[in-house]
């Protein structure tokens, strides 16, 4: 017994009141396509709003106003970010002058802090 193929069609037919309807749109298609395009002569960009404007003032105005407060916490996070002095260690000239870590009863070294980084006025 051997195997054929089969092959099956099938065609989709409008209904006839709808099909005359297609066929005169697409029988107006080539004449539109003909017709040239109209010309814009309006502005394309639209000026501003009222609003807008008045925003754009009032951020004119606004320039500069939050820079007390942006150095305020400038010098706030500059002052956090020292951290707190380890007793007995101080920076000269590039050298760390810390005191020496003791031993602890188990033998481990204790872990000292290093000194603060130094600060810049932003």
């Amino acid at each position: 017994m051997s195997g054929g193929s089969q092959t099956s069609s099938s065609t989709v037919k409008l209904d006839p009141r709808l099909q005359s309807l297609v066929d005169s749109i697409l029988d107006y298609a080539p004449a539109i396509m003909e017709r040239p395009f109209p010309q814009y002569d309006l502005p394309r960009i639209a000026s501003f709003t009222p609003d807008q404007l008045q925003g754009f003032d009032m951020t004119r105005a606004n320039v500069g106003s939050f820079q007390p407060a942006m150095n305020q916490s400038l010098n706030t996070l500059a002052r956090f970010a020292q951290g707190p002095r380890i007793q007995g260690t101080s920076v000269r000239n590039g050298t760390i002058n810390a005191p020496r870590p003791t031993i602890s009863a188990s033998g481990i070294p204790l872990p000292t802090l290093p000194p603060p980084p130094s600060t810049t006025t932003v």
